[in-house]
């Protein structure tokens, strides 16, 4: 993945080419409540996306304080001008500015692909399981000999069911079955 792009609503969408991944933030606080940080006068919230490199994006993620004691300090501030990019974090004692060039790069177009998604018609509600049983089969899964993509078929028979993750290691002649107990959620947790 060489780049994220940020959209102007805050939308983030990030693809290696095999996962993509959108990240919404409904709730998100305005701008207007992050402390003042020195950003060259000029600079302005983005009329259109920004694509920032994958691995300044991680930076910056990495420096945003763990605990911190406003709720936007959660969150790096964009800024633009026509030539440079501003990613602001602060602890209210230390602002950051990480700045570099605006890309000249173009993002693939994934918004297509989340568009087709939310079209098609949900047979049932989601089904939700716990991110840390997801790793644990995923390790699983990976101390096989899956070949290059570890293929791993997943099935659910409804939310009141386990979730069926299965998988073949040709070179021992195994078929392995793990089956995840999904999550209860609230109704209208997940949409």
């Amino acid at each position: 993945m060489g780049y994220v792009r940020v959209d102007p609503d805050g939308t983030v969408w990030a693809t290696d080419g095999c996962v993509a991944v959108r990240v919404r933030r409904p709730n998100a606080l305005p701008d207007e409540d992050f402390p003042t940080v020195d950003v060259p006068e000029g600079a302005a919230p983005p009329a259109t996306h920004v694509l920032i490199p994958a691995e300044t994006a991680i930076a910056v993620a990495k420096t945003l304080p763990k605990r911190p004691p406003l709720p936007i300090l959660e969150n790096a501030l964009l800024r633009v001008t026509k030539d440079r990019v501003y990613l602001a974090v602060t602890d209210l004692e230390h602002p950051q500015v990480t700045t570099f060039a605006r890309a000249g790069e173009t993002f693939p177009n994934i918004d297509e692909l989340f568009n087709d998604h939310e079209k098609k018609k949900r047979l049932t509600d989601p089904l939700c399981v716990s991110a840390n049983y997801l790793i644990l089969v995923a390790k699983y899964a990976r101390m096989f000999d899956l070949g290059k993509n570890c293929p791993v078929a997943i099935a659910s028979f409804g939310q009141e069911n386990p979730v069926s993750f299965e998988w073949t290691d040709m070179n021992n002649n195994m078929n392995v079955c793990a089956l995840v107990m999904p999550v209860q959620l609230a109704r209208g947790v997940v949409t």
